[in-house]
This record gives C-alpha cells, sequence and structure tokens, in this order.
C-alpha cells in the first residue's frame, strides 16, 4: 500500500492496486473510499482494509460505474453502511448492475470493442446498488469534509467525475490513465472532446499529482503535455 499526505495533512493510500486502483482518503475525523475494483477482488479489498485499521469507511465515492470500479459497492455498502455517491448521469447504471462501455480511443482498443461478448455473459455485470447520494452539481453529502472536492469530469463515461484532496492531489478515475510511460490518455472513452474539456477543468484547479485508477501517479506537468498534444489532433 502506498501513501501520500497532502500539506495540510490529509492521507491518501492506495489500499488495491492491480485490476484497479482503489484510494482511502483521510482527513477531519472522516474516511473516504474511492471506488471498489472488481468484484473478484472482494476478499483482498476486505483484507487491505482490515490492515488499514478501517472497519467500516464513512462515504465511498465512485468515479463512475463501469464494472472494474464499482463491483464491490453494494457488498461494501451492506457491510459497512458506508454512504454511496455516485453522478446522477450514472445512477440508473449502478442501480441495474450494468451499463454501456465506452468506445476505443486508438486503433487497438477500436477493434477490441467490436468483438462480440458470449451471449449471455455476466462478466461485466455487478450486484446492483442503490446510492445514497446523487453528487449533481459537484454537491456534497452532508458530513463531508469541506477539504475534499467531488468535480465532473465526464469524456470517459457521461458520470465520471474526480477527487480532489486540499486542492492539492486530484484521483481520477480513467479519465486518466497512468498505464503508459510520459503519457496519461485513456484508451477507451466516449467523447474525447468532451474528456480533453475536463483536462481543462483539472487544469484550472491547483492540483500537482494525479492518481488514476489505472496505472501508477501522473504529474501536472504530464496532464499539460498530454492536453496540448491531444487537443491539436
Amino acid at each position: 500500500m502506498k501513501t501520500w499526505i497532502t500539506q495540510k495533512g490529509t492521507r491518501i493510500t492506495r489500499i488495491l492496486s492491480g485490476r484497479s486502483n482503489v484510494f482511502l482518503i483521510e482527513t477531519c475525523g472522516k474516511r473516504i473510499l474511492v471506488d471498489t475494483s472488481i468484484a473478484f477482488s472482494r476478499k483482498m479489498l476486505q483484507r487491505r482494509l482490515r490492515q488499514a485499521g478501517v472497519s467500516a469507511p464513512d462515504f465511498l465515492i465512485l468515479t463512475h460505474t463501469h464494472f472494474d470500479h464499482c463491483g464491490n459497492a453494494g457488498f461494501i455498502r451492506s457491510l459497512t453502511g458506508a454512504k454511496v455517491c455516485v453522478h446522477p448521469a450514472e445512477a440508473e447504471f449502478l442501480e441495474k448492475g450494468s451499463g454501456p462501455l465506452p468506445a476505443g480511443t486508438v486503433w487497438f482498443t477500436r477493434m477490441l470493442m467490436r468483438i462480440p461478448l458470449p451471449s449471455g455473459s455476466t462478466f461485466l455485470k455487478t450486484t446492483p446498488c442503490k446510492p445514497d447520494f446523487l453528487t449533481e452539481n459537484n454537491r456534497l453529502p452532508e458530513g463531508f469534509p469541506i477539504n475534499i472536492g467531488i468535480i465532473h469530469t465526464p469524456g470517459h463515461s457521461p458520470g465520471s467525475q474526480c477527487v480532489t484532496a486540499d486542492n492539492e492531489i486530484a484521483l481520477t478515475g480513467d479519465t486518466l490513465f497512468g498505464v503508459f510511460p510520459g503519457n496519461c490518455f485513456p484508451p477507451f472513452a466516449d467523447d474525447v472532446k468532451t474528456l480533453m474539456q475536463s483536462w481543462e477543468i483539472l487544469l484550472q484547479t491547483d492540483c500537482r499529482l494525479f492518481l488514476p485508477s489505472h496505472g501508477m501517479e501522473r504529474s501536472r506537468n504530464t496532464l499539460e503535455r498530454a492536453h496540448k498534444k491531444y487537443c491539436r489532433n
């Protein structure tokens, strides 16, 4: 588990990596879980939460509702009572336990997304989960720490959102990727033009470090370079 600490003392721990990163924010006496990874990582997620000394996070923020991010949302909600927060554009997907997949943004992922899934496949489905709070217009639930922000950043998916800590570190879901060296462009996104607009929103913050759901951290300089490159294309 890796930990980042803001200058104001907010603690962010990556408690799960691999298929999808899961982060725990600890600040102002509150514990906020960001995403839950894929369903088959459930036991590992439980184990890492115990290792972090967390029996019940106060909130669960979903950066979006693709299966590898919300696969354990219903489980965490029922086990811990954490208040599940999702953008209203994807609340229905969370409640149904399924939703559309994003489009590919490069030739390989475009080809990949053309491959039909086997009939009756349940691989991409998740346990339905009823959200407790909808983060419309970047609203925050009651009791949420005021130094933690939620920003709507569509492009990868309609309800994608990022979580900022002390306006210094941003947890970006799939709005950024950290898999490819020196780059942060996602291999999947519904709308690249909208994604670029969301990158502009992130660059309007003072965040210096970005923690994506896939791969490693990315610097502000990396995001700035990628934004210039892909806005020209």
